[in-house]
């Protein structure tokens, strides 16, 4: 039995979220998406967090623990009747670090979890946000954050295959580190973030994701045209455009008005949620979600609806 999208929530910067922006943000999107779907914090088996960019660079400690304070997921009398899961007397928190494909990764691991019945159902949190300041050389993804919750589905509908594959003899064409710049006179020594992406990155993540979607269609003994929806990363830039030219299908392709913005790992989740208003995503049968990421990392689903 695969697991079902229950609600998907995004939750974009605003003056409110100043200060601590990454737990803000992702605390927003998650309180929003049980709040659409008719449900308490206290209900979630699981929840992971698969963001990249964090407020100051932040990289410990793990803040999946610190959303789930946010959202006031903590131990009750309640929990213990197992009505949220087999064993954890509070959901069970931690995050991913996957890159681009982060979101991809909290997906299968909570679906599979709910497949095995030691949940009933989780949450996948995403976010981005720049570091203050100057501290970031080539930054420029806008801070968004995204939630998703997963529940238990009925037989043969919901998440039926997970394929993902790395190509790392490109792993040189993206670069995200840290350096340390030295303080001088009143000038405070900080950790400055640094992107470093190469011109033909674009083009190699979208040959990277057709192999691993030919993998998935061919392990579902599916045809490119049986599918009625791709999802699929909104970046690097061009990464979307340049993936409909070679699909050919345009028109199924789901892709996000960026208005000067570009999307990290909540990309994918933004164009969910654009589908999931709209109602395309309920009509269509066969939904694929494809993500990229560095490395070059890439992250393939198949979801079916009844």
């Amino acid at each position: 039995m695969g697991s079902v999208i229950e609600m998907v929530a995004v939750a974009e910067n605003g003056l409110f979220f100043m200060g601590n922006r990454y737990l803000k943000l992702a605390a927003a999107a998650a309180r929003r998406c049980l709040l659409n779907a008719g449900r308490k914090s206290k209900d979630m088996g699981m929840i992971v967090n698969t963001g990249v960019y964090k407020d100051n660079n932040l990289g410990e400690p793990a803040l999946a623990s610190l959303i789930q304070k946010r959202i006031g997921a903590v131990s009750t009398p309640d929990l213990f009747d197992n009505k949220v899961c087999k064993f954890f007397a509070i959901p069970f928190s931690f995050d991913i670090n996957n890159g681009g494909c982060g979101w991809m990764s909290g997906l299968q691991v909570v679906d599979g979890f709910i497949q095995t019945g030691d949940i009933f159902s989780g949450m996948v949190v995403t976010c981005d946000t720049e570091p203050f300041g100057t501290l970031f050389t080539n930054y420029k993804y806008h801070p968004l954050a995204a939630a998703v919750i997963l529940s238990s589905g009925r037989e043969n509908a919901g998440f039926i295959d997970f394929q993902s594959k790395s190509f790392p003899q490109y792993r040189n064409k993206y670069k995200s580190y840290v350096v340390w710049k030295h303080g001088n006179g009143r000038k405070m020594a900080v950790n400055e973030l640094k992107v470093d992406i190469q011109e033909d990155f674009v083009d190699l993540c979208v040959k990277s994701a057709l192999t691993t979607l030919e993998n998935l269609l061919k392990s579902s003994k599916l045809k490119l045209s049986d599918i009625d929806l791709f999802i699929p990363s909104q970046s690097p830039t061009g990464f979307v455009e340049k993936l409909a030219q070679q699909i050919g299908m345009a028109d199924r392709i789901v892709q996000m008005n960026h208005k000067n913005k570009e999307y990290f790992t909540a990309g994918p989740a933004l164009a969910l949620e654009k589908v999931w208003r709209n109602g395309s995503f309920r009509r269509s049968r066969y939904i694929v979600f494809l993500s990229v990421g560095s490395g070059i990392t890439t992250a393939c689903a198949l979801y079916k609806n009844k």
